[in-house]
C-alpha cells in the first residue's frame, strides 16, 4: 500500500501535466487540478487554486465546502505569508499558528505552495486537511512540481491573451 501511494506522489505531477494544451481554458485546467488532487489523495479535505491579483490573492478554483476566504490580502494568513516569501508553508498544527485564518473549523493542518514564475509569485495551490500533520515531505515535493505546470500554463496563457 505504501509503495503505491509513493508511486501516485511521483507519477501524479505528470499526470496534472498531460491535462493542459496550450490553449485550453484556464480555468478549466484550474478545476481539473483541484479535482484530481481532492479525489486522489485522502486527506486533501479541501483544494484551491488562488492567483496573485494586485495585492491579494483571489480563489480561481475549488473543492470542498465554499470558503469565505475568496480574496486574501498578500503577507496575511497563511496563504498570503506564502505567496509573500515565495516558500512552501506546512502548518502540522494550524491551532499553534497565529497567521492561520480559520475558515473550517474542522481543519487541523494545512499546506500552502506558491506558483512561481518567471518574475515571482503567481499564485498557490491552498490544501487544508482534518487531520493533524497530514501533509509530508511527499506531499510538499509533488505539489512543488505541481505547481510548476502550473506557472507554464498561467505564462503560456498571458503570452496568448
Amino acid at each position: 500500500m505504501e509503495t503505491e501511494m509513493n508511486s501516485l506522489y511521483e507519477t501524479f505531477p505528470s499526470q496534472i501535466a498531460s491535462l493542459w494544451k496550450e490553449g485550453k481554458d484556464l480555468k478549466e485546467y484550474f478545476e481539473e487540478v483541484v479535482s484530481s488532487l481532492n479525489a486522489s489523495f485522502d486527506p486533501y479535505d479541501w483544494v484551491g487554486i488562488y492567483l496573485v491579483e494586485g495585492e491579494n490573492l483571489v480563489l480561481h478554483s475549488f473543492r470542498g465546502d465554499p470558503t469565505q476566504h475568496t480574496k486574501i490580502r498578500v503577507g496575511e494568513g497563511v496563504c498570503g505569508w506564502a505567496a509573500k516569501t515565495g516558500e512552501t508553508t506546512v502548518v502540522p498544527d494550524v491551532s499553534q499558528d497565529k497567521r492561520y485564518l480559520m475558515c473550517f473549523p474542522e481543519t487541523q493542518s494545512e499546506i500552502v505552495v506558491p506558483i512561481k514564475g518567471k518574475n515571482g509569485v503567481l499564485g498557490e495551490i491552498d490544501i487544508d486537511s482534518s487531520r493533524l500533520s497530514a501533509f509530508t515531505e511527499l506531499d510538499s515535493r509533488m505539489l512543488e512540481k505541481i505547481t510548476d505546470h502550473l506557472a507554464l500554463a498561467i505564462e503560456s496563457e498571458k503570452r496568448i491573451g
